[in-house]
């Protein structure tokens, strides 16, 4: 196996759309906070585009490309191998080619393969989702293959601990790479991000909440996962140097689950998915048995 990657020196670059952004956002923050909390409510839906490069596309050539429709939308399934499957779902504005390296030693332990582009991403249909997309993406992918486990990265793994409150997904086996488990982080984060201020927060918060009827906090992993009666069996990883979701999410989580989980350092949100250590450790995880974990029900 290849070593841990190094940093690229580009990866702290702000793009020079996001400072147009950010000047915009915060002048109207100042003038007119409704418009600025509009925009950032389509901004948040919206994914930054991550074009597949010609070596991504060639080496999805080797897979059956198939779709699976969901409930809105219809999303494409890249497949190697046969039943029982280990499903590789990206997190937002990522690409199914991100597991690349995992996936390939994953299939050739022996295991079936499959990745996703979730909705708004990569070769699948939309140009807006969310993580309710997402979640049912993940129930259209489980409830058509044979999926022994499921690997998600970031947004993916908060969308599969709702299907599993739902009780929507049933699973053996779940790999949590990177996992937002604190929704006021996500929202924070983002704001942040755009360069909005609290007049922005507090009207962006509002539309969201009133597009769901739902509030923010009740996409907090650990409460969702507290709806489930019985859990897969999970290995939850983390990094210390996550810019995007802190590694407060992973103590969070491990604390409220009873959970320990598998710390690494200087791999931030991405480079972790192609790590020596995530590798190793997944194909021991998937060659484990396979009993789930108890109800945190209390």
């Amino acid at each position: 196996m290849a070593k841990n990657p190094t940093p690229s020196p580009k990866e702290n670059e702000v793009p020079f759309l996001l400072r147009l952004i950010r000047l915009g956002i915060r002048v109207l923050d100042l003038v007119f906070p409704k418009a600025a909390g509009l925009w950032a409510y389509k901004l948040f839906f919206k994914p930054r585009p991550s074009p597949y490069s010609s070596t991504d596309l060639k080496w999805l050539g080797e897979f059956k490309n198939l779709e699976v429709l969901t409930l809105h939308t219809k999303v494409v399934v890249y497949q190697k191998g046969e039943a029982p499957y280990v499903l590789f779902a990206h997190g937002w504005s990522g690409k199914a080619t991100q597991f690349r390296e995992l996936a390939e030693a994953v299939h050739s332990a022996g295991f079936g393969i499959l990745l996703m582009d979730m909705p708004g991403h990569g070769q699948s249909a939309g140009m807006q989702t969310d993580a309710l997309e997402f979640a049912n993406a993940l129930e259209a992918a489980v409830a058509k293959f044979e999926v022994l486990c499921a690997v998600t990265h970031s947004l993916s793994g908060m969308s599969l601990a709702w299907s599993l409150s739902e009780d929507a997904i049933r699973l053996k086996k779940w790999v949590l790479i990177n996992t937002p488990s604190i929704p006021k982080e996500i929202v924070e984060k983002f704001i942040k991000l755009i360069g909005g201020g609290y007049r922005t927060r507090e009207r962006f918060v509002n539309r969201v909440q009133q597009r769901y009827n739902i509030s923010f906090n009740e996409f907090a992993v650990p409460e969702l996962l507290r709806n489930v009666d019985v859990l897969p069996k999970m290995l939850v990883f983390h990094d210390a140097n996550d810019q995007q979701v802190s590694i407060r999410n992973a103590e969070l989580l491990a604390k409220e689950l009873g959970l320990g989980f598998i710390e690494t350092r200087g791999l931030g949100h991405n480079r972790i998915l192609r790590s020596d250590v995530v590798i190793e450790k997944v194909l021991e995880f998937l060659n484990e048995p396979d009993q789930s974990s108890s109800s945190l029900k209390k």
